[in-house]
């Protein structure tokens, strides 16, 4: 709810201001009474257009997760029977199926952090992978995945979409 108020307000409230010149010409109690008009049906538009398919593609999947999962920023974790560089070669591999550009691996810490290209559903993302030692022949794996563009409010599911791409890999791997 506070990503679409944000919304309205960021696209609705410039269009609020643009009244000023309205007050000019139609005089004062009717110009910024259609500056909030036009406010308030730019800001709802917006909100709509964009709000509504976001809302539904990521309620569609993630129905079993909470409610934070309807963000942008998406992260998961899983537990693996591997050996830690195995998980890793995996992780590397899986990133790469995904057209992703490496940006920074480092198998010491288990860290990789890498970069998808523009699609129609963003400006890309930064996906980033940490694996631990959880036991003999066992890695906790965590994958998050975020838009690069810190001030999206919407990705239309393709950050959970990256997440539950990993895992699949790691997972369908992993039983071989």
């Amino acid at each position: 709810m506070k990503r679409y108020l944000i919304l309205f307000m960021a696209t609705g409230l410039p269009m609020t201001l643009l009244g000023i010149p309205f007050t000019q010409e139609h005089g004062f109690p009717l110009g910024p009474v259609l500056g909030l008009c036009a406010g308030v049906f730019v800001g709802g538009t917006v909100t709509i257009v964009f709000g509504i398919p976001h809302h539904r593609a990521l309620k569609r999947r993630a129905a079993e997760r909470s409610e934070e999962a309807i963000g942008v920023h998406q992260v998961d974790n899983a537990q693996l029977p591997l050996s830690y560089d195995r998980a890793f070669d995996l992780s590397m591999e899986a990133v790469s199926l995904m057209d992703c550009t490496v940006q920074k691996e480092d198998r010491f810490r288990g860290t990789i952090i890498a970069k998808t290209g523009m699609s129609s559903k963003s400006f890309g993302e930064i996906v980033s992978i940490e694996i631990t030692q959880a036991a003999t022949n066992s890695v906790q794996i965590q994958i998050s995945s975020r838009p690069k563009q810190r001030t999206a409010l919407f990705d239309f599911g393709k950050n959970l979409d990256n997440v539950d791409k990993i895992i699949r890999f790691l997972n369908v791997h992993s039983a071989r």
